[in-house]
């Protein structure tokens, strides 16, 4: 551990600071470029919040999808187990299916 303070306040812009132990040694010039992006990133979906708006839905229902995915192999998996073979081909294609949605 380091015993050497790094102020975030002065690269965040923040009237507040908290009490943090650095693990590692990062140079003044790596935070400061790190809050700049971050601070121009968030600049950015001030100018343009239909385009942050659609990046939290498309993230949303990617997540819908996932969710839905794994839920459907988790019933597979069961449906394999208890010998119910009717099941499977729909949840692994549903599973596939949702999946592949979830990327697009």
């Amino acid at each position: 551990m380091s015993n050497s303070k790094v102020e975030m306040s002065k690269h965040t812009g923040a009237d507040y600071e908290y009490d943090y132990q650095q693990l590692g040694e990062i140079s003044e010039d790596t935070i400061a470029a790190y809050c700049a992006s971050l601070r121009q990133r968030f600049d950015t979906q001030r100018e343009a919040p239909e385009a942050a708006e659609q990046w939290i839905a498309r993230t949303y229902i990617a997540v819908k999808y996932l969710l839905s995915a794994s839920v459907m192999l988790s019933s597979a998996e069961f449906a394999s187990a208890r010998n119910l073979r009717i099941v499977e081909p729909y949840l692994l294609y549903y599973a596939l299916f949702n999946s592949s949605r979830a990327f697009f």
